[in-house]
């Protein structure tokens, strides 16, 4: 069972941290924070519209701590990179659920659009770390490998579970091609828009 829609982002977007909480925590509960509608879908997309200023202060703070040199160039390339992976993913999963007869692919790309918010949202706090210069890029580049990636990537794993029900190797099959696409995408921007 999915939420009726608020028609406000910022009730959409807290409801949609108690729910990744929740799904995180195995809470069977996690539904009734997402509106996991048709139009929920395409909601969902506003948090990514949201998360991308985020996404590009991470990068600039980052290389900013890492070469000290920060150029148009970079700005550019992390826009296109996320792009490519916020419209590239929903695409090749509407596929893969198209072969696989996967059902409620929508319902895992809208949970997957807001988590991407609130990750955002964290990863936006600790880039306060890169302030402390090389020794807080190299924290902060600690916690990414070792919490928040792997987080991310039993966030996807859930999500995909439970709201397509699908079994272990499809599951696999599409946190795989998160990790692959985001991958792919940072590097077809960086040959798209060299430095």
């Amino acid at each position: 069972m999915s939420r009726a829609p608020t028609h406000s982002l910022s009730r959409d977007s807290l409801a949609a941290a108690s729910g990744v909480w929740r799904l995180l925590r195995f809470d069977p509960t996690w539904s009734e924070r997402f509106d996991l509608t048709r139009l929920g879908l395409v909601r969902s997309f506003f948090a990514q519209i949201l998360v991308l200023p985020l996404v590009v202060m991470f990068a600039v703070l980052t290389e900013r701590a890492d070469t000290g040199a920060v150029t148009q160039n970079l700005v550019w390339r992390t826009i296109l990179s996320d792009v490519i992976g916020v419209v590239g993913y929903p695409l090749i999963v509407a596929l893969i659920a198209r072969l696989l007869r996967l059902k409620r692919w929508g319902a895992f790309i809208a949970v997957l659009n807001w988590a991407d918010l609130i990750f955002g949202l964290i990863f936006a706090a600790l880039s306060a770390l890169t302030l402390l210069g090389e020794q807080g890029l190299m924290v902060l580049r600690i916690i990414w490998l070792l919490i928040l990636a792997p987080i991310q990537i039993l966030f996807t794993w859930r999500a995909a579970r439970e709201t397509m029900a699908s079994d272990i190797s499809a599951t696999v099959l599409l946190v795989v091609i998160e990790l692959a696409l985001s991958i792919g995408a940072d590097q077809l921007a960086a040959l798209t828009l060299p430095a």
